[in-house]
């Protein structure tokens, strides 16, 4: 199943939302569920060296069956190798049982498929791995139904655009875990990532900056700090902030949604603000209680990059087009691309017109789009 952009934008949102508020994993697993195509998801992480489950959400599991899981985790593990193949396989690349073991559905011997995907209609399963460091192991599962039919490329391509994006949300919950449980406050936790994020109140006012974001407010982007207040001097991106914060004040905890805001700065680079709805809940204590949103900005001094292996390995851009692809999503001009390449325009124009055909697209701000939904605006320091 192919992911479309606006799906796929909306979709990151909501994971990097489990980030602050990780009481919201359940509804975003299935939500992801539903958009790729599957009929069950299963989230599981265990922290190092204690065992201790610091994530366990399963989406659209009977009732019968989600109190019978535990009892079939080993024959599941055993359909893929075995806990060396989950230690060994690839963190970026999502895996589908039917590559993997072919035959594995379809083997009555195993108790997992006989008495719990079977009886389900699964026929199918794709796992991505959520963490696997010294500190945790995790992945989620997603099992296909049999009205969909088993797991082709293009399912396989959809859940990796996703892959980075719940990795980063799910250690970014860790680094707020770990310093609520040792009674930090929220700043010390947001200080110790190095993407620029500002707590918000309702009228924009700033109730914090990472140290991150305040170095940004010197580097000439879209955001101006006035009277402790946040905003910007294109009416366009200071007219999307406002509706953004009007929208997570005033709307109920369920109707809120998170908003992007695309803008280029006084230094020509594209920048993307991922406006996060913020309220109290289970994770209260981790926020502010006059905050209604979170605002995590891509830094022009970020690593980028992420996005570009991504549309190369998704696409089979060429290298050549994949320097090109980093150049225009940008924000450069073709102008300006060329002479960074050393190539004339006209080459550069052919080289571009080969990627719109390979990505689908057919204008340069459709690869800015997709260079800044594909890029996690979160990076752990």
């Amino acid at each position: 199943m192919s992911l479309q952009l606006t799906a796929f934008a909306s979709l990151v949102g909501r994971i990097y939302d489990c980030a602050l508020l990780p009481e919201r994993w359940p509804t975003t697993i299935d939500a992801v569920r539903a958009q790729l195509g599957y009929e069950i998801a299963i989230m599981a992480q265990h922290s190092f060296p204690d065992g201790r489950v610091t994530l366990d959400e399963t989406a659209n599991v009977a009732a019968e069956f989600e109190k019978t899981r535990i009892f079939f985790q080993q024959d599941a593990v055993a359909l893929w190798g075995g806990p060396s193949f989950l230690q060994q396989y690839p963190v970026d690349a999502p895996a589908a049982l039917s590559r993997i073991n072919p035959r594995g559905m379809h083997d009555p011997r195993n108790a997992w498929v006989r008495e719990w995907a079977a009886p389900q209609g699964l026929v199918d399963h794709l796992a991505l791995v959520l963490a696997r460091d010294g500190g945790a192991f995790g992945c989620v599962g997603f099992g296909r139904h049999r009205s969909h039919g088993t797991i082709d490329d293009d399912d396989v391509q959809a859940a990796a655009l996703l892959v980075p994006h719940l990795q980063r949300a799910a250690s970014i919950g860790r680094v707020l875990e770990a310093h609520a449980a040792r009674a930090l406050d929220l700043a010390t936790a947001l200080d110790s990532l190095t993407t620029p994020v500002f707590l918000l109140a309702a009228d924009g006012r700033v109730l914090h900056r990472n140290t991150s974001a305040a170095a940004l407010l010197e580097l000439g982007t879209p955001l101006r700090l006035r009277a402790e207040k946040l905003g910007s001097p294109i009416p366009r991106v200071q007219e999307a902030l406002e509706s953004g914060l009007r929208g997570c004040a005033t709307a109920v905890p369920d109707a809120r949604r998170p908003f992007g805001i695309p803008a280029r700065g006084d230094d020509g680079m594209v920048h993307a603000l991922h406006l996060l709805p913020v309220s109290t809940g289970t994770s209260a204590r981790r926020i502010d209680v006059q905050a209604t949103a979170a605002l995590f900005v891509s830094s022009p001094t970020a690593s980028r990059g992420r996005s570009a292996d991504l549309v190369k390995a998704l696409y089979a851009l060429t290298p050549a087009e994949t320097r090109v692809f980093e150049l225009i999503s940008s924000g450069r001009t073709l102008q300006e691309s060329a002479i960074a390449l050393g190539i004339s325009a006209s080459t550069l124009k052919t080289h571009l017109l080969r990627i719109f055909t390979k990505v689908g697209v057919r204008r340069q701000a459709d690869l800015v789009r997709l260079a800044a939904v594909l890029e996690p605006p979160v990076v752990m320091g």
